[in-house]
């Protein structure tokens, strides 16, 4: 059983995931009939059988419900400010006007359970959102070479690895990691994040660099730096590997 999906389980079971678990599955039985889980069946047969098939679906219903708990959670101007990155994530950049109002259907019917099961000052702030849907979003993320096909990158045709390797050689060997080797896997973090993003399309980079800012500013970066070197990252990803561009 991999200990990432166990790890991710155990976190919303200690109720450590921000909503306890009883109020979260009770919020989600709406996602649970809406995907086919049983999830309590799904918790029996991940726990004692090792099923990981079943597992991951269980994982997966859970962190979109806590995604839209804290989406439902905020004031209806920040929902309407962000339904459109929502839509994008949960149903695609190319699902057309059926599916986005199946959406909205599901969003009504689940802030109506969550006003029942939530306290009235249970209200969510922005940050907080775009935080957890970007993590959602790097965590649900396709890349090209995430299927184990044989793509390759650039005149050379290097391999993923190579091509990931290549892409982040700049911020490895930047003299901040020089002079602090300590930085080392909050560089390497950003770096992965970065290669992920330069995979989605224009439109889809420019939304998620500006939740990247709130994500990654702190003590050693400002937002403003965080969104240049984003956006310098982009322009490598782009400069070194057109052809993926062209196959976007």
């Amino acid at each position: 059983m991999p200990d990432s999906l166990q790890e991710t389980l155990d976190t919303f079971l200690n109720d450590e995931a921000g909503v306890p678990f009883d109020q979260l599955a009770d919020f989600a039985e709406p996602l649970f009939d809406l995907y086919q889980v049983d999830m309590r069946a799904s918790l029996a047969n991940a726990q004692s059988d090792g099923r990981t098939d079943e597992l991951a679906s269980l994982v997966a219903v859970l962190e979109t419900a806590r995604l839209l708990w804290v989406f439902l959670g905020m004031r209806a101007s920040a929902r309407r400010d962000r339904f459109e990155g929502l839509r994008r994530v949960l149903v695609g950049p190319e699902a057309g006007e059926a599916e986005s109002q199946s959406l909205r259907e599901l969003l009504a019917t689940l802030k109506a359970r969550r006003n029942q099961l939530a306290a009235e000052d249970d209200v969510t702030g922005p940050g907080a959102f775009d935080q957890l849907m970007q993590r959602y979003a790097d965590r649900n993320a396709q890349p090209r070479d995430a299927d184990g096909s044989d793509s390759t990158y650039g005149e050379d045709a290097l391999p993923p690895d190579e091509a990931r390797a290549l892409f982040a050689k700049p911020m490895l060997e930047s003299e901040d990691v020089l002079q602090d080797p300590s930085q080392m896997q909050e560089v390497l973090d950003r770096a992965e994040t970065y290669w992920d993003l330069a995979h989605a399309a224009p439109q889809e980079r420019r939304e998620r660099i500006a939740s990247l800012k709130t994500r990654f500013a702190g003590t050693e970066q400002s937002e403003e730096e965080v969104e240049r070197e984003a956006q310098e990252m982009m322009d490598r990803f782009d400069r070194l590997f057109p052809d993926q561009q062209e196959s976007a």
